[in-house]
């Protein structure tokens, strides 16, 4: 799966295993069909550690129903700020050169999406709308108008970009196995990105140069 597994218990007849992992985006319970290999969704979302009843047909588990913040502070030890406060989760944020716009991943709306801070208004609006999947790892171009990110989904990574002036967002690659992050190359149009090919991990150039 190439993703974290935080935790997993046997069946009480040994056919399978129940197990907590993010490989489809989010953290959630699955089931593992030993015989055939199949991973089933069991529906429980933000799930760790599970424990099944040897007797009785129960499983306990932990609900990870925890919440972060994107915190601004002054190096020079001042106060921080929340930017875009929410009740969700928020992280991995990019700021822009003028420091004008900041593009962050957040599930505010109850989905992984890519959300965008305009300074000057300080309203936080949505740019992704992605049925499934997490939004991970956001990098600016250095004229600001573009975004890097990887979009995890369905047990594979893709790198999408998206252009903030047209508002419109595209994937760029889908390597054969995971990939962790990108940026952008010195012509601010090609991407360099790390991804496992085989046994090995390796960093990889998508000319695209125009």
């Amino acid at each position: 799966l190439r993703s974290e597994i935080n935790g997993f218990d046997w069946l009480p007849d040994g056919s399978g295993l129940v197990f907590s992992s993010n490989h489809e985006g989010h953290r959630a319970l699955y089931r593992l069909d030993i015989a055939s290999g199949a991973i089933e969704p069991m529906g429980i979302d933000d799930a760790t550690s599970p424990d099944v009843a040897l007797h009785g047909g129960t499983l306990a588990f932990q609900l990870e129903a925890w919440r972060s913040a994107l915190i601004e502070r002054p190096l020079d030890g001042s106060p921080g700020a929340v930017l875009a406060p929410s009740s969700g989760r928020d992280f991995g944020l990019a700021m822009a050169a003028d420091d004008g716009r900041l593009v962050f991943a957040s599930d505010r709306d109850g989905s992984s999406q890519l959300w965008l801070l305009d300074r000057a208004s300080g309203q936080a609006s949505r740019l992704t709308r992605h049925p499934a999947g997490r939004v991970e790892s956001p990098v600016l171009s250095a004229d600001g108008r573009r975004v890097l990110y990887v979009l995890r989904v369905q047990g594979r990574h893709e790198l999408h970009e998206f252009d903030l002036e047209r508002r419109v967002g595209m994937r760029v690659a889908v390597p054969s196995a995971s990939l962790r992050n990108a940026i952008y190359a010195s012509d601010d149009r090609s991407l360099w990105y790390a991804a496992w090919q085989g046994a090995a991990s390796v960093v990889a150039l998508l000319d695209q140069g125009r």
